[in-house]
């Protein structure tokens, strides 16, 4: 074996390696990873085509035609504080209410929200408000009764949206004592 050879097998082998390393960075370019955590998932769109739900782990991923949404799936509490209302004889109210917003498909939830908690928020206090204004708020201590009724609108407003409601409680419930009055007078000139 001469010194040629050892130099020309360096330098092939030199070769290898710069054009191994090359394809290696080429294939790799554009080629980014996540970890998604126990209490998140993934949704992965390639080409802005909904792919699958990814699963806790590390994923290796092309950003360049690939997209993942990262949804947490923890309970989110919120509180939907002195919402006003008109019930059905127009009388003004109050209502608070306690409850959790809950993931329940990711998919769906990925596409049809922007912010999964400010647009909950918006559906959850928009169906607040319109079953209220059905409703003829008789007895304003029978708080269980208007959590029933709440806690079923507000769950079909976001299951439209893969989302849901768990642990809800209505905090403060009750009418305008002035409209009370109001109502009250006008009864009592109409029967005299």
């Amino acid at each position: 074996m001469t010194q040629d050879f050892f130099v020309n097998s360096g330098s092939f082998i030199s070769l290898v390696s710069v054009i191994a390393l090359t394809i290696l960075s080429q294939s790799r370019r554009g080629k980014k990873r996540i970890l998604i955590t126990d209490y998140r998932r993934g949704v992965r769109f390639v080409g802005g085509v909904f792919s699958g739900v990814l699963e806790p782990g590390s994923y290796l991923f092309d950003a360049r035609k690939e997209q993942i949404t990262i949804m947490d799936m923890r309970p989110q509490p919120i509180l939907l504080e002195r919402l006003t209302f008109q019930d059905a004889l127009k009388q003004q109210g109050v209502v608070s209410l306690a409850t959790e917003f809950v993931v329940r498909d990711p998919q769906l939830a990925a596409t049809a929200l922007r912010d999964q908690i400010k647009d909950c928020y918006l559906l959850a206090r928009n169906a607040i408000r319109t079953v209220m204004s059905q409703q003829i708020i008789a007895n304003v201590s029978d708080l269980a009764a208007a959590n029933e009724i709440l806690t079923k609108a507000i769950r079909t407003e976001l299951f439209k949206v893969g989302m849901d409601i768990s642990n809800t409680e209505v905090t403060e419930l009750w009418l305008n004592p002035a409209s009370i009055q109001n109502q009250t007078e006008t009864i009592s000139a109409g029967v005299q």
